[in-house]
């Protein structure tokens, strides 16, 4: 069974491997570009808001709280104001 998104965004702090954030990457990035090529029309562009976006789940892993929303939409968020 494979792990929910927020148990690997739980996990990112302790996880030195960076195998919780690889695994988001796999299961995001795609959409995740289309998204930000979308709004942007720059391939360029939109592959700095996804390397960016990345960054900051890395970054703010601890900030994320499920109880207010799944990642998805956090994950989202942070790209839209990446984006913005």
């Amino acid at each position: 069974m494979k792990p929910s998104d927020a148990t690997l965004v739980r996990q990112l702090a302790a996880d030195a491997s960076g195998d919780g954030l690889r695994t988001l990457y796999r299961r995001y990035s795609g959409e995740l570009y289309g998204f930000a090529y979308n709004a942007l029309g720059d391939r360029g562009l939109a592959e700095d808001v996804v390397q960016d976006t990345f960054t900051s789940v890395w970054r703010h892993a601890g900030e994320f709280a499920p109880e207010r929303a799944s990642f998805r939409p956090w994950l989202y968020r942070l790209a839209r104001n990446r984006i913005v």
